[in-house]
């Protein structure tokens, strides 16, 4: 799992295109969901949705932007900004800083996986 997190920031210098950038957050999710880990998921999940964001895959991002919330919540409290942040950005995702920053592309969302997860 460790050695993935540097693969996904290569995103950043756009070594990875964002559906490769999304497989890697779903493998993250993946390898945490077998070694019981779940710390971490909100930002993660949040990471997603940048690269949806950016490559103006809305819906993907909305539901990027929603496990967000839920992790943040579950991790930090409900009451934090990262939590009111990723709520407002699942509503609103074209309204973001980084929408459309890149190429347009159908990055996908949350694996069900990611999306089911019980940690």
């Amino acid at each position: 799992m460790a050695s993935l997190y540097p693969k996904l920031k290569t995103w950043n210098e756009k070594k990875l295109t964002g559906a490769e950038a999304i497989a890697v957050v779903n493998k993250i999710w993946e390898l945490g969901e077998e070694e019981r880990y779940a710390s971490e998921r909100g930002q993660l999940a949040a990471d997603a949705a940048i690269v949806a964001t950016a490559h103006y895959d809305v819906e993907a991002a909305a539901e990027w932007r929603a496990l967000a919330a839920k992790w943040f919540a579950r991790e930090l409290g409900e009451d934090t900004p990262q939590v009111f942040l990723n709520r407002k950005w699942a509503a609103e995702p074209d309204n973001h800083p980084v929408f459309g920053r890149r190429e347009e592309e159908k990055v996908g969302g949350p694996s069900d996986i990611a999306k089911n997860s019980k940690l």
